[in-house]
């Protein structure tokens, strides 16, 4: 590992961090589908391990929380969850096949909405469970595929630390 690719992992982490909080702040509505830190984390972890995805998801996830309005730790529990998933399938297939790493992150996206759901449910904040139909699924679907496009350029900013090569694209 070069010794400015820990600086260039953090700058890009960064850069994904202020990019998705300035879609919270700017476009509530369609916060629930626009989630670049998710993506982020996600191959973070397959490609460096579970130990650096869960210090970025931490962090993260507390500087996300601070500025969301929202639970004190949603987002930070939330950030966790990629973390799991990329260690479980440390065999590289996530990161090889886009299609897959697609599926991940718009499973990651409904998963989020259902929890935000429950939360607020639970805290009172949402009444009815009819609030479901009024979430803005287009956004999801929307950042889907423009995950399933960019995959391999994203995969291409976080190399393996050994480097090696990756094959389906």
């Amino acid at each position: 590992m070069k010794l400015t690719e820990p600086i260039r992992l953090a700058l890009i982490g960064i850069f994904a961090l202020l990019l998705q909080l300035t879609l919270m702040l700017k476009l509530p509505e369609w916060r629930v589908g626009f989630d670049l830190f998710l993506v982020y984390i996600l191959i973070l972890t397959t490609t460096r391990g579970p130990a650096m995805g869960g210090s970025y998801a931490m962090l993260g996830g507390l500087f996300l929380d601070a500025f969301s309005g929202q639970h004190l730790v949603f987002h930070l529990l939330f950030y966790l969850l990629p973390v799991g998933i990329g260690s479980l399938v440390r065999s590289h297939m996530l990161i090889e096949f886009k299609s897959l790493g697609t599926l991940t992150v718009g499973g990651l996206l409904l998963f989020k909405v259902l929890a935000e759901l429950a939360s607020g449910m639970l805290l009172g904040h949402i009444d009815s469970l009819s609030y479901i139909l009024r979430v803005n699924y287009l956004s999801i679907i929307i950042f889907c595929g423009l995950v399933y496009v960019s995959w391999p350029a994203l995969v291409r900013l976080m190399p393996h630390a050994q480097g090696g090569r990756r094959l389906g694209y």
